[in-house]
């Protein structure tokens, strides 16, 4: 699968290349819109937003239809694989892309941004409760990026009741970010409703005596005492 998934972003980049060096289009943006949205047919799943598989890149590449963030992902494959400089942009609940400078919604078939534009998607997802600030529109790496894709997975596996994909996706985040302390706690409540008590016990034991945020700490003493409750052999 991953193979397959790297020679179709390979040959989707060779194309944009292709267009790039004819010369075809003004603004390097409108050669990855050409191969993606208007050859390809990459859109927004609209339809089943929250679907696991529209947060999987090969799931995506292979359907054609994804989330912002993974729509947004392939547009910065293809185009830095065809030597653009594209930066992924990842605004409060959407994402977006920057294609030599210029701003691109690959959700809604690359249709051309402004500020003005992202100020107006802030405000609408925010219902007008977010302030505007141009940090929004500071570049997305790696690590923030596959943060990002890991919890809208966790948010798509707990529509769909899914414990044991929701605990290994906690895994890899808590992996990526250490630092994050709810998804601390949001794994050892997972271990222990999948019965890996060993394993709460012990995140819910750390936090509550190393934590230095006294929420999380009081959170964590909290369930480790009604884990002890109802397990007596938990210590």
């Amino acid at each position: 699968m991953r193979a397959e998934t790297n020679r179709w972003l390979e040959r989707w980049s060779e194309r944009v290349r292709e267009i790039v060096d004819q010369g075809w289009y003004r603004h390097p943006q409108r050669a990855l819109a050409r191969v993606l949205v208007e050859e390809m047919s990459f859109r927004g799943d609209r339809e089943d937003y929250h679907r696991p598989e529209n947060s999987h890149l090969s799931s995506v590449v292979r359907r054609r239809k994804g989330l912002p963030i993974l729509l947004s992902a392939v547009w910065c494959i293809v185009g830095r694989s065809a030597q653009l400089e594209v930066e992924g942009i990842g605004l409060p609940g959407h994402f977006v892309v920057r294609v030599d400078g210029a701003l691109v919604d690959p959700f809604c078939g690359g249709r051309p941004l402004d500020v003005d534009g992202c100020r107006a998607i802030v405000a609408r997802l925010s219902q007008g409760n977010l302030d505007w600030s141009d940090s929004f529109l500071a570049p997305v790496g790696t690590g923030r990026f596959a943060e990002r894709v890991l919890r809208n997975l966790v948010g798509s596996y707990l529509r769909a009741g899914d414990a044991l994909r929701i605990y290994r996706t906690l895994r890899l985040l808590t992996t990526l970010d250490p630092e994050r302390l709810d998804f601390q706690l949001q794994r050892a409540r997972i271990a222990e409703e999948l019965g890996s008590i060993g394993e709460a016990t012990g995140i819910f034991r750390g936090l509550a005596e190393q934590s230095r945020c006294r929420r999380t700490a009081a959170v964590a003493s909290k369930c480790l005492e009604s884990l002890r409750e109802r397990s007596p052999l938990v210590n």
